[in-house]
């Protein structure tokens, strides 16, 4: 047998008959529809704008320092301005209690009876009285540092405030007299301005008044030497001029 023959039986044996009815068509199979995954949809955050950093003011320079509040009403000190940016020990007994003390003593009393009374004081806050009064000396102590801190920041505070106060007031005396000398210039110039009008007003009034006495000039000039134009003779060649310079009447002649 042939190759070519064995081949085609081969591939002849390999094929599955399949009957194919050409009226009837072919089933679908539905195919079913692969989901597609969507992209998540996230919220887009909105970044609110960082607020701007608010200025302070600047501090005017020749504003005077604030020391309102430092007296009371009754005119004694405010401790806690004078005191409050001090780190003060606690005292059971203050100095200032121990001032009201000594104050209204009455007087005249002996030192006994002082201490008699401030020991009647002390016992009303503490039963030691030794370590109260060792605490009052320390506290009294520690206060006068702190209002002398205090009142050398309010020297120094004034000091400033007189410095910016007496360069302005220069500035303002320089800017006084520039001033002046800026009146004094305008009051020349306008001097000056003036007295340039008015010499140029003399001019112009006597051009005006010389130009209508040229203006008669040209007249009687043409009139001269064009007698026949006008019709009329010169007033010096006129028969009532010659009349009038003899004195010789009309009706007389």
């Amino acid at each position: 047998m042939r190759i070519g023959q064995k081949l085609r039986e081969a591939i002849t044996s390999s094929f599955i008959e399949v009957r194919l009815d050409e009226d009837t068509p072919a089933p679908v199979v539905p195919v079913a529809a692969t989901p597609v995954a969507l992209p998540e949809l996230v919220p887009q955050q909105v970044v609110a704008p960082e607020p701007e950093p608010v200025r302070e003011p600047e501090p005017d320079p020749l504003a005077p320092p604030d020391i309102s509040a430092t007296i009371t009403p009754d005119g004694n000190l405010n401790d806690q301005v004078i005191y409050g940016s001090a780190n003060l020990s606690q005292a059971p007994f203050t100095a200032e209690q121990a001032i009201e003390v000594l104050i209204e003593m009455p007087y005249g009393v002996t030192a006994r009876g002082r201490c008699q009374a401030m020991e009647q004081a002390i016992s009303v806050t503490t039963n030691d009285p030794s370590s109260a009064g060792h605490l009052v000396v320390s506290d009294a102590a520690q206060k006068m540092v702190a209002l002398n801190q205090y009142l050398t920041r309010n020297r120094e505070q004034l000091k400033t405030f007189r410095r910016n106060i007496a360069e302005e007031m220069e500035r303002l005396h320089e800017r006084l007299n520039q001033l002046r000398i800026l009146v004094d210039e305008t009051n020349a110039n306008h001097q000056a301005l003036e007295e340039a009008a008015r010499v140029r007003v003399d001019n112009l009034t006597g051009v005006i008044a010389f130009f209508d006495e040229f203006q008669a000039y040209l007249r009687q000039q043409e009139e001269e030497n064009n007698p026949q134009e006008t019709g009329e003779l010169p007033a010096y060649l006129r028969e009532d001029t010659a009349r009038k310079l003899l004195k010789i009447d009309k009706e007389a002649a």
